[in-house]
């Protein structure tokens, strides 16, 4: 997997750990990490992006979307080793580990337009209530 722009305040994260916790979020814990996701090339916020923090040790995981202005934030993290997981529809997967202790941000992270078409979708699933046919029927008799 080729590394993607991670050369972008990932200083930030490269905070030693002081423990690996059980646990991707605690209520005693007061480490936390932010930022904004952006377009490579463009700059521009990527809303509803998902950032998953997965614990290295034991896969446990909180996720989010990004909000209108690309921003994420995760507050109470235990500190730990964290593998950081960024998709959004249409571009690659950005994908790093890194080791989060106190509060971490701003983290500015880009992502590239994906270089593969969308699959068509050959089939769709819709799910109504009522259903009005052209001449006067619906799915609730005619």
């Amino acid at each position: 997997m080729k590394t993607l722009g991670l050369s972008l305040l990932l200083v930030l994260l490269l905070v030693p750990s002081s423990s690996l916790a059980q646990s991707p979020a605690r209520s005693d814990s007061s480490s936390s990490a932010f930022g904004i996701i952006l377009l490579d090339g463009q700059d521009r916020p990527l809303r509803h992006a998902r950032v998953e923090f997965f614990l290295a040790e034991t896969a446990a995981a909180v996720s989010s979307l990004t909000d209108d202005k690309g921003q994420f934030h995760f507050a109470q993290l235990s500190p730990a080793t964290y593998r950081i997981t960024i998709t959004a529809p249409g571009c690659e997967k950005l994908q790093f580990t890194a080791s989060i202790s106190g509060h971490v941000g701003p983290m500015i992270l880009r992502l590239h337009k994906s270089k593969s078409l969308p699959t068509p979708r050959n089939s769709f699933t819709m799910s109504v209530a009522a259903l009005t046919m052209p001449g006067g029927c619906s799915t609730l008799g005619c």
